[in-house]
Formats: C-alpha cells, structure tokens, sequence
C-alpha cells in the first residue's frame, strides 16, 4: 500500500502557490524501494509545504520492489502503472490533479501515467530521466559501467536480507527496454532535474527531452545519478520553486 509521509512540525509557509498539487506521488526506482532514500522524502514534503500547506506526499514501491518485493513484476510499464493506480484506489486517495515524481523506471510510469491519464496529474517532475526516443536504452547506460548495471539489475549489490527474483529483476529491464515516450509533452507542467556528474546516464538526455517538450530544465553541476541520494535538498528546493509563481522563491 501507498507509505504516506509525515512530519512532526509544520514549516513556515514562505509564499502560496494556490494551484499546486495537494497530492504527491514519490514513485521508487527499479529493483530498490523508496526506504533507501532515507529522509530525503521528509525533506520534499517540508519543502512542498513552504508553499502548499495542504500538500500530503505517498511514496509508492514498484511491483517487484522494496515494500512491494514479493509481488511478480510485469514486463510493462503501463502494467506497472495500472498496479499503482489500483493500490491508490484500495487507499482511497484521490488520484486527482497528483503531483508525481519519479526516478529510474519510475520516471517512465510517471510519464506514462501523464500521457494517459491527463487530468489525472497536475504536475510531472522527472529525476534524471532516460528513455526512448530521446536515447537508446542501451547507450544510454555508459559503456564501461555495463557489468555493474548487471550486478545492480540482479540485486547483488544491495544489502538487504532478500534478494530480488531474477524474474523481477529481468521483467523490469525489459520492461524498460520496451518503453518510449511521446516526443510531445504529455501534459503542461513538466519539470526535468539533472545532475550533471550522473556516471551512468548522460545528463544531456535531459536536455533533449525539455528542448522536446518545452518543459522546464534544472541541473546541479556536481550531482550524480541518484539526485534524492546526493542531493535531496536541492531536489526539494527545486520542486518547491517551480511550483510557485513567477517573481517568488520558497527558500529562505
């Protein structure tokens, strides 16, 4: 089920942004669930509420992942969209007008969550995101960081008690792998966060998707792949004011 977010102290409001969204969707990575992010989920909804008091943020496992790890993954990315839609369903939270983020494959199911259901999302934030046709899958990856990719896409470098299923692990590459974007936006308001020292992706793909899409495009010079694990803060501040209007800025 979906994990929601909660704090122990309500952050000052800086300024209002009336029309962002009340609700946030933290859509977690292939194979690793939302917990490896620490309080980086804690910090984004501080942050969102600086500027949207009302805002609630769910983190949400893929099938196959974290929480999630004993559910058979399917080799789609509809399907696993299909399977977080259902969850949010059976927990009675409005999928109207979320905000969602996503990272890894979970950036494909948040653009495709977009791309679907249009009036189901008022705001798509994508955390180094890297998908066709503005990349291929396999160059996307650098090329002396392939054997790793492997171990990390079998588990084996994770330390937990369980280990991913092969199965999983091979149904969310390809489902990856099948996976391509609209070479349009998919809704209004997109928001592209790069970390220009990503090792295992080129940074530029973010680039090509926001001249694409005519959405808005953030980078951090010295960030890497995983911008809630180098970069939380940055992250937060940057979803925080994108949100709010021309001439304001959430951070104090």
């Amino acid at each position: 089920m979906p994990k929601e977010v909660l704090l122990t102290e309500s952050p000052p409001l800086v300024a209002y942004a009336e029309q962002a969204p009340r609700v946030w969707i933290l859509i977690g990575p292939s194979i690793r669930g939302c917990d490896r992010w620490g309080q980086a989920p804690e910090d984004l909804l501080r942050q969102l509420r600086r500027v949207q008091p009302y805002a609630r943020l769910w983190t949400m496992d893929l099938a196959g992942a974290g929480l999630q790890l004993g559910v058979r993954s399917p080799a789609h990315v509809h399907l696993l969209l299909e399977d977080l839609r259902s969850r949010l369903t059976q927990a009675n939270i409005s999928m109207r007008g979320v905000g969602l983020i996503g990272f890894s494959l979970g950036a494909l199911v948040a653009t495709e969550w977009a791309r679907r259901y249009r009036d189901e999302v008022g705001a798509l934030v994508l955390l180094n995101p890297a998908m066709r046709p503005f990349t291929h899958i396999v160059r996307s990856t650098r090329l002396g960081l392939w054997p790793k990719a492997f171990k990390t896409l079998l588990g084996r470098d994770i330390p937990t008690q369980q280990q991913v299923p092969l199965r999983t692990a091979l149904s969310q590459g390809i489902a990856r792998w099948r996976y391509e974007a609209s070479k349009r936006r998919p809704i209004g308001q997109v928001l592209l966060l790069v970390g220009q020292s990503d090792h295992w992706r080129d940074w530029r793909v973010g680039q090509r998707i926001s001249r694409a899409w005519g959405a808005a495009l953030r980078m951090h010079p010295s960030a890497g792949h995983d911008l809630l694990m180098d970069e939380p803060a940055w992250v937060a501040r940057s979803i925080a004011d994108w949100l709010l209007p021309v001439g304001h800025a959430a951070e104090v």
